[in-house]
């Protein structure tokens, strides 16, 4: 059923099944650590992202695979933190909280991520979802 969301939760990071996610045609993916799912309003905020169409990836598994935010030489550092909360999926309003900034500060960054990364603005597609996608696999860590 390659039109369904999947969510996986697991105990293990296994970079084999985090690229398949990514690779797949799935209209949403996430795969978190059931050991750091620790507050039931999160998780199942994340569970209604993956189940929009989003992405809702632990930060951890970003880390032991993609190594210290900004590595990825075409992002800035600040582009690359927005990108790995995405990737976590935190909504924009999420994002500028954590990060203190505003949500067209945001609005701006994902803006400039989305031309970095070549996603053109089509109304079929989920952008933020594109650009997650194209980041990740552009990192090529997650193919060791």
């Amino acid at each position: 059923m390659p039109t369904l969301p999947v969510l996986m939760l697991t105990q293990l990071i296994e970079p084999t099944v985090v690229s398949e996610l990514i690779a797949d045609s799935a209209p949403g993916f996430g795969y978190l650590l059931k050991d750091r799912v620790l507050d039931t309003e999160t998780f199942l905020e994340r569970i209604e992202v993956v189940g929009a169409g989003g992405t809702a990836i632990d930060p951890a598994v970003i880390d032991a695979h993609a190594g210290v935010i900004g590595l990825k030489g075409s992002l800035t550092p600040r582009e690359a933190e927005v990108i790995r909360l995405v990737t976590s999926g935190r909504s924009n309003a999420g994002i500028a909280s954590q990060l203190v900034i505003s949500r067209r500060t945001v609005d701006a960054h994902l803006q400039a991520i989305f031309i970095t990364l070549d996603i053109a603005a089509a109304s079929d597609d989920n952008a933020r979802v594109l650009a997650v996608r194209r980041w990740l696999d552009d990192f090529g860590s997650f193919r060791e």
